[in-house]
């Protein structure tokens, strides 16, 4: 004996299957295993731009000038007029710069360093002078 489907037996619109939520938790939990999985491992060690760098030390140049910072906070700017020093201070990929050019007038830049060269973007730096020199582009890691 065969039954005729009726009316009450199709699901109305917009109801749920009977354990639908228990589709979407599976869903959810493979998709969460999956991102897992294909994360860094030894057979995939993380990429350059996977680890968050620290600021790097050591001089830079970039045309006729270069930015030689010091461990401690300090750096050294030589350039065409002669050379000066001042202070930074990172957070993040932040840095906060001061020089003796600017007086107390702080510069605040973003940084990328790519293991081979340093590039400031600017955030705010009411000093020109600075800013003209900071900002110029990209500062090759010497030796």
């Amino acid at each position: 004996m065969t039954r005729t489907e009726t009316a009450e037996d199709t699901p109305k619109k917009g109801a749920r299957m009977r354990g639908g939520w228990k589709k979407q938790v599976w869903l959810v939990s493979a998709v969460t295993l999956l991102a897992v999985g294909c994360g860094a491992s030894a057979a995939h060690p993380p990429t350059a731009s996977m680890v968050k760098a620290a600021f790097p030390t050591g001089k830079f140049t970039n045309g006729n000038w270069s930015l030689d910072f010091k461990g401690d906070g300090n750096y050294i700017a030589s350039g065409p007029p002669g050379s000066e020093t001042g202070t930074y201070r990172v957070t993040g990929n932040l840095v906060v710069i001061t020089c003796q050019c600017c007086g107390e007038v702080t510069g605040s830049y973003t940084w990328f360093y790519d293991g081979k060269t340093l590039t400031f973007t600017a955030i705010e730096d009411k000093c020109s002078n600075r800013l003209g020199v900071v900002a110029a582009g990209q500062w090759l890691k010497t030796p």
